[in-house]
C-alpha cells in the first residue's frame, strides 16, 4: 500500500538525472543476478545474514550487507552491459541472424514450426 502512495506522489514529478536512469537501468539485472542459485548460495556462505542479528549493531549491519550485495550485482551487471557493447549491439540482428541460419541447417525451425502448429490445432 505505501509503494503505492509513493508511486502516486511522485508519478507528478519530472526530473532527469543520469545516475539515477543508470542505476535504474541495472535495476532489473541486479535483481536477476542477486537471485540466481549460485549468487544466492554466495550471499548465505559468505554473509551469514542469520548471524547479523546477534552482533551489536543489526540494523547498521544489515545495511551494508544489502549494499554489498548490490554493487556486486551492479558490477557484474555494468560488465555485462559492456561486454554487449562490445558484440552484440555493434551489430543488432547478426546473431540472431546467424542462430536462425543454424537452426534452419539444422533442420531446427522445421521442428519448431510443425510442434507450433500441433499446438495450435489442439
Amino acid at each position: 500500500m505505501i509503494g503505492f502512495v509513493m508511486f502516486l506522489l511522485f508519478e507528478k514529478h519530472h526530473f532527469s538525472s543520469k545516475v539515477v536512469n543508470w542505476i535504474a537501468g541495472s535495476a532489473f539485472g541486479v535483481y536477476l543476478i542477486h537471485y540466481h542459485p549460485v549468487c544466492h548460495e554466495l550471499w548465505s556462505t559468505y554473509l551469514p545474514v542469520k548471524n547479523l542479528i546477534r552482533l551489536s549493531h543489526p540494523i547498521l549491519n544489515g545495511m551494508a550487507c544489502i549494499a554489498g550485495i548490490f554493487l556486486c550485482c551492479l558490477l557484474l551487471d555494468m560488465a555485462r552491459h559492456v561486454i554487449f557493447a562490445l558484440t552484440i549491439d555493434k551489430h543488432k540482428g547478426a546473431f540472431f541472424d546467424k542462430l536462425y541460419v543454424y537452426a534452419e541447417k539444422r533442420k531446427i525451425m522445421s521442428i519448431l514450426k510443425a510442434t507450433n502448429t500441433a499446438i495450435t490445432n489442439l
